[in-house]
């Protein structure tokens, strides 16, 4: 284990070395050219809440008489 003064205090208890090993490494761009149909933030975040599951929501009961109640309470 190294020593308190090879700590960094961004890193909590983990040393520069440490922490090199577990980020992964940058990956090179090989083609830089922009593509030809461009989509925006907006758009992602758009087709993501479509792709969404609505909430599952209990059905609205309307309890009309005392009997129902104490079913409903059990």
């Amino acid at each position: 284990m190294a020593s308190f003064k090879d700590a960094d205090p961004t890193l909590g208890f983990l040393i520069r070395k440490d922490a090199d090993d577990m980020l992964p490494r940058p990956t090179r761009v090989k083609n830089k050219t922009p593509a030809p149909v461009q989509i925006t933030a907006e758009q992602i975040l758009r087709e993501a809440r479509e792709c969404q599951e609505a909430e599952i929501r209990p059905p609205k009961q309307k309890i009309t008489d005392p009997i129902e109640l104490a079913d409903y309470r059990l």
